[in-house]
């Protein structure tokens, strides 16, 4: 698992799959007890990129990461009548190259805008300081 959002009352848990750019939805409720109680599998998507992040907002899933080519991108998807995300195809944007804003690991939605967070960034001789990344939400729709 890389990313966890609550909806509902359920956890929703995102994996980052390095290999194939993927990413699974799990989900796992709060109610029952958590020792040796399976997640269940519920859908997979082909991101194109490993996603480092999740943030549920409005009905809306935003999934963060980035490529091993140092892309960076955003996903957003919509959720369905039945709970899933993956139904649909999400609006995809690039956002830059790590070598620009660092490692991205995390996103957060709050009054209106998107919040990313940057990791320090070395790779041979690039570097790239962590920093806090801030845009009006209304630029993903």
């Amino acid at each position: 698992m890389e990313s966890l959002v609550v909806i509902d009352g359920v956890f929703h848990l995102f994996t980052k799959e390095w290999q194939s750019g993927g990413v699974s939805h799990y989900t796992l409720s709060q109610n029952r007890p958590f020792v040796n109680t399976p997640a269940k599998l519920l859908e997979r998507f082909d991101l194109g990129f490993m996603a480092t992040d999740a943030q549920y907002h409005e009905g809306k899933l935003y999934l963060v990461g980035y490529t091993k080519r140092m892309e960076v991108y955003i996903s957003v998807f919509t959720r369905d009548s039945k709970g899933l995300f993956f139904s649909s195809s999400p609006k995809k944007y690039y956002l830059g190259l790590s070598s620009s804003l660092g490692q991205i690991e995390s996103i957060a939605i709050k009054d209106g805008r998107v919040l990313l967070s940057g990791e320090e960034f070395h790779f041979k001789f690039l570097r790239k300081s962590a920093a806090l990344y801030s845009f009006p939400l209304e630029k993903l729709k």
